[in-house]
């Protein structure tokens, strides 16, 4: 099973996917956690120093590098899948339609630069305002202030949580959303989380 976590910055998502780790393997689960950008690799590092503002780049390179990566950690996630490991994302490809989606890249061209990627099963998107995430944010990044960015992010993950917004569906991307309410409490998500992976997994693995 490949399960990602999507959301805005400070939506919680490292944590939920740390949780559910956890739980699995307590639970005698194989589990590989991708964090997503990578910033130990060389790909990520770039995209590390974009972030600080210590680099300009504009949207499209920003998109290919965040591909790069993506495309740079694939077969770690192929070789955990073929191990029969459960597959945790923090963030995936989702966050470029997302965020350079939102920043006026083309989706069409957004969604065939990860055609090649393996899909998830589940994705949990752990919704919150933008006011909350900037409220959360402690590390002030190149985003920490822009909360009408953030409202457009938002919108294009609701519309990619409701299906209304299918970039990879023509990719074979058929992964089933579960729309998370992230403003309440982390043990009450983590709950929530664990029962809907417990529901999708296979009978005598729960």
């Amino acid at each position: 099973m490949f399960i990602v976590f999507e959301g805005i910055d400070a939506s919680g998502k490292e944590t939920q996917a740390k949780l559910l780790a956890k739980a699995l393997k307590k639970k005698g689960h194989k589990v590989e956690i991708f964090d997503f950008p990578n910033y130990k690799n060389p790909i990520g590092k770039l995209i590390g120093k974009f972030l600080e503002k210590k680099v300009e780049l504009d949207v499209e390179t920003r998109a290919l590098l965040y591909a790069a990566d993506r495309k740079f950690e694939l077969k770690g996630i192929k070789r955990a899948l073929d191990e029969g490991k459960i597959v945790i994302a923090d963030r995936y490809c989702y966050s470029n339609i997302a965020y350079q989606g939102s920043l006026g890249a083309n989706i069409s061209w957004l969604a065939s630069l990860d055609s090649r990627l393996v899909f998830p099963d589940i994705v949990f998107y752990i919704d919150i305002p933008p006011k909350e995430a900037l409220r959360r944010k402690t590390k002030k990044d190149r985003y920490a202030s822009k909360k009408e960015f953030l409202e457009k992010v938002r919108e294009t993950y609701i519309d990619m949580a409701h299906g209304t917004l299918a970039p990879f569906r023509q990719y074979h991307d058929y992964a089933e959303w579960i729309p998370v309410d992230g403003t309440r409490s982390i043990d009450d998500i983590h709950g929530y989380i664990l029962d809907e992976v417990n529901k999708r997994l296979p009978r005598g693995e729960d």
